[in-house]
């Protein structure tokens, strides 16, 4: 049996469902696949466990990246091929085919990372370019393209990237949470940034997450809750060296005044953690 891997995974919270998308050399998972061609393929998972769907998508080795749109009723894939950057729209229920939409973009995508889409239809990716620098790009379906509307490019340095995106409609603040690492001097630290997505990315805040500054750190994953004044924001920062990761929690208020920080490492010598 050859390799399955899935590279990416989102979670619709109403039917408690699963879409995991990835790559596969096994033809038992895809009849057109062998161990010297690679096809992407998607799948959702109901709350059971069962598998509901699989598909294999022609064309493109990859699902980089992977969200339900609001609706909850279509999922948006992200895929990269030798000659362009798409995000596939299939129907949640049956992974029935929708539409294919090239992504238009003043930029080469190098490394895609995250997707995510709010009420209005509009979609959001984090990529890296050819020159190493982070871009957070914001996209509206057009027919048969994603037309960048309002594109700005935010934390516009060389070897800084970002992992973790997320969108907060909050009344009437629409807000996007990216987390990731700057490097400066040779040392990643962990940072965190608030940008308002209704007003060409204004940065409503920006926010280290962590001193440490020992070796190679990034936030991985984000999560948030929120009351009527307050919002609290979960992050899990990686480490490479040494074996540990780093759960911080971060409060702030309607007006963007962050309130605090909470952090807590678990380490293990023995093996390798991960968020």
């Amino acid at each position: 049996m050859d390799k399955t891997s899935f590279t990416s995974i989102a979670y619709d919270y109403p039917s408690k469902s699963i879409v995991v998308g990835g790559y596969t050399w096994d033809s038992t998972v895809s009849t057109f696949a062998s161990s010297s061609d690679q096809h992407a393929i998607i799948a959702l998972i109901d709350n059971n466990n069962i598998f509901k769907w699989k598909k294999r998508v022609s064309g493109y080795k990859n699902i980089e990246a992977l969200t339900f749109g609001n609706d909850n009723n279509q999922i948006y894939a992200l895929m990269k091929s030798d000659n362009d950057q798409k995000i596939m729209i299939v129907k949640r229920y049956d992974g029935a085919f929708i539409t294919m939409m090239v992504i238009v973009s003043y930029d080469i995508m190098e490394q895609s990372l995250q997707i995510v889409s709010d009420e209005q239809g509009y979609i959001y990716c984090t990529y890296q370019n050819s020159q190493g620098n982070f871009r957070i790009l914001k996209l509206k379906y057009n027919g048969s393209t994603g037309t960048a509307e309002g594109i700005r490019i935010k934390n516009d340095q060389e070897n800084s990237n970002g992992y973790a995106l997320q969108y907060f409609g909050k009344q009437s603040m629409k807000q996007i949470l990216v987390g990731g690492y700057l490097k400066k001097q040779n040392v990643s630290r962990p940072f965190l940034f608030n940008f308002d997505s209704d007003t060409n990315f204004k940065v409503n805040f920006g926010q280290m997450l962590s001193q440490s500054d020992k070796s190679h750190c990034f936030i991985r994953d984000i999560d948030l809750e929120s009351s009527s004044t307050q919002t609290t924001v979960h992050t899990c920062s990686q480490f490479q060296t040494p074996k540990h990761i780093i759960y911080s929690r971060l409060k702030y208020n309607n007006t963007f005044i962050v309130n605090g920080q909470d952090h807590f490492t678990y380490q293990d010598n023995d093996k390798q953690i991960e968020c």
